[in-house]
């Protein structure tokens, strides 16, 4: 209930500053994002906190994009994205170009409203890897089949040892770059 109280007054704020840049007629030039940084366990996993095993329940968070200059109609994103997709995103809609010799991790997401962008195979976390199918935890060694079990209750890391090496090998080609730099 004390969870439910905090969204729901969050969300009136939310509801407050739209509803007065709308009568101070600045709606149309803003962008307004909404996300965490991370979801809550409430009860999933028997646990009540945030943090430990990255489970979807909280690495799964919302990312709302509100700019009417943009488009007009609501789009859901069924991809694989992750939080550092955000900044990229803000600089293409904004048309600012990164500085030569500069790079950024993310990529911008607005080719998912045209229908023109690539899906990532991956995401990764610091101890983690996952794909549509399976998410793979590797310091705790579980390995699930998120289309035949989303809610992640049976480590299937012990029946699919060619999966898991399949899964290391994409986290250890991606993890490269950052433990170089």
């Amino acid at each position: 209930g004390l969870y439910d109280s905090n969204l729901k007054y969050a969300d009136s704020l939310v509801g407050i500053l739209y509803e007065k840049l709308k009568s101070n007629k600045l709606l149309r030039n803003t962008m307004i994002i909404i996300t965490a940084d991370h979801g809550e366990f409430l009860g999933d996993h028997g646990l009540i906190t945030h943090g430990e095993s990255p489970w979807d329940s909280v690495i799964k968070v919302p990312f709302i994009l509100f700019y009417p200059k943009l488009t007009n109609q609501e789009t859901r994103v069924k991809e694989l994205t992750q939080s550092i997709d955000i900044m990229p995103t803000i600089l293409d809609i904004c048309v600012i170009k990164i500085p030569q010799g500069k790079s950024l991790d993310g990529n911008s997401l607005l080719g998912y409203l045209n229908k023109n962008a690539s899906s990532r195979i991956a995401v990764f976390g610091d101890d983690y890897i996952r794909t549509k199918k399976y998410k793979y935890i590797i310091n705790k060694d579980m390995l699930y089949d998120l289309e035949r079990d989303p809610e992640e209750k049976n480590n299937i890391s012990y029946n699919e040892p060619a999966i898991k090496k399949e899964l290391m090998d994409m986290y250890e080609k991606a993890m490269k770059p950052y433990r170089e730099r």
